[in-house]
């Protein structure tokens, strides 16, 4: 009886480990958006080869810090990093990498009285939520006051694309596809970290759909994540809707600044999970929730799920008099009889 499968030498799929980058449980690989929090948030990370959109805020320019944290995770983890954008770079001011153990995440914790075999430890409960897919050592921690080590930048300096500098797109592609070939992005090679921050004004919906039909296979070829971020609330609503079908994971970013939070003043902004990846699996990880409040603190973003604010017009005192007490059809004798 003759084999479906071919057997001999192995075709070199499966190589060594990259830093950073992991199996997910439903048989993905994922990587690290370099912020643990939202890690958690979409069920643990993004997976290699898809393309994320990042909905722009309107009044701030809180997406820039996700923008940085994203390239300051590959620059750490040695992966290829690719910074394509127009004016102001988010490569230009990455964060401080917090080697300490001071920051570790508090989600992970070990009750001495209950112990299990060391081989069953990396499982997670199957009774827990997405967010227990993410361990704590998933992402890095960053200090937003500082910049990035001068070391580790040298080790690993991104490349930074003008994209002003490449008229075609036809160029550009070839640009950033000449360096992931270069950096080997691939099983047993590295991990291809590319932004491309506000490339084109989408003038012509055709031709950047087009783009975009190049740039995701540019992800799924080459063992790559592709993160791009557009001003949204300047694109008509039918082009947003068009040009949202080609990504895989959509992030929309709500600033809270000159405008009253309905969550209170300690938030910065809102952000709300328009779609999570369902490539090349069934096992589709759905979010405890699509909406999170993120807060950028002086050294570190924090997300959070949202909780529904309290409605100071209703207090505790005034309960009493505004509900009725219950009456029998006979008068006033109790409801409950007791015999």
């Amino acid at each position: 009886m003759s084999s479906l499968f071919r057997r001999g030498r192995s075709t070199g799929v499966v190589g060594a480990p990259i830093d950073g980058v992991r199996r997910a449980s439903n048989g993905l690989y994922v990587t690290s958006t370099g912020i643990s929090d939202l890690d958690h948030a979409v069920g643990g990370g993004v997976p290699v080869g898809s393309i994320v959109l990042l909905q722009q805020d309107e009044p701030s320019a809180y997406y820039l810090t996700f923008l940085r944290c994203f390239l300051a995770e590959g620059v750490a983890r040695g992966h290829c990093v690719v910074d394509a954008s127009v004016g102001e770079s988010p490569a230009d001011s990455l964060p401080f990498v917090v080697t300490s153990g001071k920051k570790a995440s508090k989600r992970v914790t070990v009750n001495d009285k209950f112990k299990i075999a060391r081989r069953y430890g990396h499982l997670v409960d199957p009774r827990a939520g997405p967010s227990a897919l993410a361990p704590a050592h998933n992402s890095l921690s960053f200090d937003l006051n500082l910049p990035m080590q001068e070391e580790i930048v040298d080790a690993n300096r991104p490349l930074r694309i003008d994209v002003s500098s490449f008229p075609l797109d036809s160029d550009l592609i070839e640009r950033i596809r000449s360096q992931l070939i270069n950096r080997r992005c691939g099983p047993g090679g590295t991990l291809g970290r590319i932004v491309l921050h506000s490339v084109r004004p989408v003038t012509d919906t055709r031709a950047f759909l087009r783009f975009l039909h190049v740039v995701r296979a540019l992800a799924r070829s080459h063992f790559a994540v592709v993160v791009v971020s557009l001003p949204t609330y300047l694109m008509q609503s039918d082009h947003v809707e068009r040009i949202s079908a080609m990504f895989d994971t959509i992030l929309d970013l709500h600033s809270f600044v000159g405008r009253r939070s309905p969550y209170g003043p300690s938030h910065d902004g809102l952000v709300q999970i328009r779609r999570l990846p369902t490539m090349n699996t069934w096992n589709v990880i759905r979010p405890e929730s699509i909406e999170f409040l993120f807060k950028i603190r002086k050294s570190e973003v924090v997300v959070e799920r949202v909780s529904m604010p309290v409605d100071s017009s209703s207090r505790a005192g005034d309960a009493p008099s505004a509900i009725a007490a219950p009456s029998a059809c006979s008068g006033d004798l109790p409801v409950q009889l007791q015999f």
